[in-house]
């Protein structure tokens, strides 16, 4: 019964703890609206208090307001409180100078966390599924990507002091449908997932079924499975990484001074964390950030000399002087 293999999934991961309040977004699809019905089920037995976040991206004009209509119809049907999120995005996205993927996506979570923190929320629910993991995997082999990219998406992750949650991360979009079907459950179909133009619908429509059809019938399966297994290898990195860190880096004033020497003795996989966890605590996570940085940063301690200064995404900046390496943000006092 798919209610009994989210519940384990919950458990498993610890998702959920008796009495949290839980925003969870309802984009009006499938995966969200099956999301919502599972966790409402479960509301007396956990004392949970559910929220709706839905945010429209305004992408396709009258279709975008009804599928606002249709989430705001839910939550009203269940007496759950609605928080609506509305913007022009493609509008910011060319301000930004993000592609619609990616702008799409910052802005949503930027409602998501802004609406949590209103209203004292700590959990964010959303419905990514194990076909989820399975495309944004290929899609980072396509892009380019590290163990930390290769790993796909976790199934808990903290952000802002809020800890995002994916309570379907172990569920084939399959079940979803059936279940569904099953309990006659009405969900909003969105044309544009059809659309040729999104990689990753390149990816769900035509990639997979040519691997499936001329390579590997399962290779679902194998791809989800090499995901979890990079997700546990990538867990112990972290874990040396954030202990190393605290032996190598002080924060002060803003400022994370890394020893430069204790750095270098460094292996070369525990010196990317470092430099991985050093960014996300200036600016909470690695957006923007990628390889080329990495290289960069290590001509940086190997090549350049004492007083130089790399200059990263988002006001990020990386000094070297005869003792430390000094993360700081441009914006912020510099002496």
């Amino acid at each position: 019964m798919l209610l009994e293999k989210v519940k384990k999934s919950i458990r498993k991961f610890k998702m959920l703890n008796k009495g949290d309040k839980v925003l969870v977004g309802v984009s009006g699809g499938p995966d969200s609206v099956c999301l919502f019905y599972l966790l409402y089920q479960i509301c007396k037995e956990w004392d949970l208090e559910l929220h709706i976040g839905h945010f429209n991206h305004k992408f396709r004009g009258k279709e975008s307001d009804d599928d606002a209509l249709f989430v705001k119809n839910l939550a009203e049907r269940f007496n759950v409180p609605f928080h609506l999120g509305e913007m022009d995005v493609r509008r910011e996205i060319e301000r930004l100078g993000l592609s619609e993927e990616e702008g799409a996506r910052i802005l949503r979570y930027d409602f998501f966390f802004k609406t949590a923190e209103e209203n004292g929320i700590k959990k964010i629910a959303l419905g990514h599924t194990r076909d989820d993991q399975v495309e944004t995997v290929i899609m980072r082999m396509i892009k380019g990507a590290g163990l930390l990219g290769l790993r796909g998406i976790p199934p808990l992750r903290e952000e802002r002091n809020i800890l995002i949650i994916r309570p379907l991360f172990e569920i084939w979009r399959e079940e979803i449908l059936e279940y569904l079907k099953e309990k006659k459950i009405d969900y909003r179909i969105d044309s544009s997932n059809l659309s040729p133009f999104y990689l990753r619908n390149r990816i769900r429509n035509e990639l997979i079924p040519y691997l499936k059809e001329n390579f590997n019938p399962q290779i679902k399966e194998v791809l989800a499975n090499t995901a979890e297994n990079l997700s546990l290898a990538y867990e112990y990195i972290n874990k040396q990484g954030k202990r190393k860190f605290k032996a190598v880096a002080k924060i002060k004033n803003g400022k994370i001074n890394i020893l430069l020497e204790k750095f270098k003795k460094l292996p070369s996989i525990l010196q990317r964390e470092i430099f991985r966890i050093a960014i996300r605590e200036l600016k909470g996570n690695l957006r923007r950030i990628n390889y080329q940085h990495w290289k960069e940063f290590e001509e940086l301690i190997q090549e350049r000399p004492t007083g130089s200064i790399l200059d990263l995404p988002r006001n990020i900046s990386i000094e070297k002087d005869k003792k430390y390496l000094i993360f700081f943000l441009k914006e912020s006092s510099h002496v």
